[in-house]
Formats: C-alpha cells, sequence, structure tokens
C-alpha cells in the first residue's frame, strides 16, 4: 500500500493533507518491524537479525538524515499565522512570526503572504515593515503593488506612489495598481497628475460596483464630474440598486449643472436609502439653489433627523433659516 499511495500522491498532489493518510499504513508497517526484531531477538536467530539490521539501517538513516527538505511544517505554520489574521488575532501572528521565518525555506513570499493578509484586515501599519522586508530579499513585482497599498492605506500616499508605479510598469494587475496610482496621487496634492492617470485609466469588464464607485468617488474628489460619470455609469449598470452610486452619480450631474438629472438620481438614491443623511442633504442643497426653500429647510431637518451631529446639514439649515 506505502509504495503505490506515495507514488499516487506524488503524481497528483503535493499538499501535506494528501500526504498525511501515509502516516497510518507507515505506523501499522513500523509496529510489524519491531515485533518480528523483537521476535528474533527473543529467539537468538543472529542471521534473521543481521537481516533485520541490515534492512534497517538504511532506512533509519534516510528517516533521520538532515536532506533539508521541505516537510510541509513552514507552510502548515504559515496558514496558521493567516488564520489568526484574518480571525483579528494579528498581535498574536506577530508574535509568532520570527519563529516561522527564521525556518521558512522562502521567507520573503512568506513575508508577502502575512503582509498582504495584515493589509487586508486592516492592520496596514503593521503590514509595511513586513513588506518592505519581503521587497529587500527578492524584488517582485507584485510586493511593489501590496506595499504601495498598504502605504497607502497606512496614510503615507506619497511613499506609495514610486511603488504603484513599478508595478504599473511591470504590468502587474494594471487596473489595480492604476487605480491605486490615481488615489495615491489626489492624496499626495498631486491632482493634475492624477488626472492624466485617471483619464488613462481602464477598469476591465466585469470590475465590481464597490470598485467603480470608488474610481468616481477619486474623480469627484480632483474636481472632474465627467470622469467620475464614465465610472458611475458602469456602476449603476452593474449595480443598480447601490443608493451611494445613485448619489455620486447625482452629485456629479449637479457640479455639471444637469439640475433635472442630478434631482432625480438623488431622489432614486433617497428611495434607495431612506436613511442616508448626506443623500437628504443633498437633496436639500439643490433645492435651495433652485429656489424650494421650504423643501430644502425640510430636507435639511431631515438629514439632522437621521444623524444628529452633521455639521454640514447644521450648516445648511442655519443659513436656509437666516434667509427666511
Amino acid at each position: 500500500m506505502v509504495p503505490v499511495y506515495a507514488l499516487s500522491v506524488a503524481t497528483f498532489f503535493v499538499s501535506s493533507r494528501y500526504r498525511l493518510p501515509l502516516l497510518v499504513p507507515l505506523a501499522a508497517g513500523a509496529g510489524f518491524a519491531f515485533v518480528r526484531v523483537a521476535e528474533a531477538a527473543r529467539g537468538r536467530d543472529r542471521l534473521r537479525l543481521a537481516a533485520y539490521a541490515a534492512a534497517l539501517a538504511p532506512l533509519l538513516a534516510l528517516a533521520f538524515w538532515p536532506h533539508r527538505l521541505d516537510d510541509g511544517r513552514s507552510e502548515e505554520r504559515t496558514v496558521m499565522l493567516l488564520w489568526l489574521v484574518d480571525n483579528g488575532q494579528g498581535q498574536e501572528a506577530r508574535r509568532r512570526l520570527p519563529a516561522v521565518e527564521a525556518a521558512h525555506p522562502e521567507p520573503a513570499f512568506f513575508l508577502f503572504r502575512v503582509g498582504q493578509a495584515l493589509d487586508e484586515n486592516r492592520e496596514a501599519a503593521a503590514a509595511v515593515p513586513l513588506l518592505q522586508r519581503s521587497l529587500a530579499l527578492d524584488p517582485r513585482a507584485e510586493t511593489h503593488l501590496a506595499l504601495g497599498q498598504a502605504l497607502f492605506d497606512a496614510g503615507q500616499a506619497g511613499d506609495a506612489i514610486p511603488h504603484l508605479e513599478a508595478a504599473l510598469a511591470a504590468n502587474v494587475r494594471p487596473d489595480l495598481a492604476g487605480f491605486g496610482l490615481v488615489q495615491a496621487l489626489a492624496a499626495a496634492g498631486r491632482p493634475a497628475e492624477a488626472v492624466a492617470r485617471l483619464e488613462r485609466l481602464s477598469l476591465p469588464a466585469g470590475t465590481d460596483a464597490a470598485s467603480l464607485l470608488a474610481a468616481g468617488n477619486v474623480a469627484l474628489q480632483i474636481g472632474r464630474p465627467d470622469l467620475a460619470l464614465r465610472f458611475l455609469d458602469r456602476g449603476i449598470a452593474a449595480d443598480p440598486r447601490m443608493a451611494a452610486i445613485r448619489e455620486k452619480r447625482g452629485l456629479s450631474l449637479a457640479m455639471l449643472e444637469r439640475r433635472a438629472e442630478a434631482r432625480a438620481e438623488l431622489e432614486e438614491a433617497h428611495r434607495l436609502d431612506p436613511a442616508s443623511a448626506s443623500a437628504c442633504l443633498n437633496l436639500a442643497v439643490l433645492e435651495a439653489q433652485g429656489g424650494r426653500l421650504e423643501a430644502a429647510r425640510a430636507l435639511a431637518r431631515e438629514a439632522l433627523r437621521l444623524q444628529p451631529d452633521y455639521p454640514h446639514a447644521r450648516g445648511l439649515l442655519a443659513e436656509l433659516e437666516r434667509a427666511r
């Protein structure tokens, strides 16, 4: 059984969960060997003992020889650290990390995986040094991308830019790297470069609505509602019931002085999410600009009811009350 099973595993699988069942027949075979040796020893059968010794000696040498082949422990320990990070125990994962790293055959890839997991679980500040060490050990373009994202998430947009540019130059996830670069340039106070990048940004077909909304938000932040519409229109096609996309599209239309369309879009956003204070406030602003002050006051009060600590709604209401 052992040789046939081992060959089948070697042919099709490398994962430890497929190798583990070999332990059972190997343990049975080892027990049988000990029994036969004990029988030969009790019977003082020197010939059999010599034959067993000749067979067992090379097997023992093979088993205990430090051949430094991967026994799967490093991968299992890595998976444990990733599980800890994914389950909110990042501090415990970082405590165990040095011991796992010291024995890992590929420390750069190990640090990359753990750093990426920390960033995905909102521990960007802890992810950055791990990804920096990974990049120093193995300067892969994928690591540049992960480090750029982690630096941006950690509030270091300026430091993120060269890494995102390196990933984009290597054509690694150009949609993700390109959008990350736009965000970093905008956050670093380089709006002209952000606009130039955004104009060239091409998100692939099938991009989810949340990503398209994020792209539209960046376009609005840098004052380009026309570019925002390019992404938000696709977002509505992807998910027509997402209120946030409707609201941002309404804002874009209002900035372009297309007020009738903007009002319809904001009303639809309010209908889809009646608990959205920002949708109420944006509608109130639009009503005020159109001279419908009483409707604007009612919407501003509704925004404050939904979010009592909303300073923009409070300020707008105060202005509208002074205009009576």
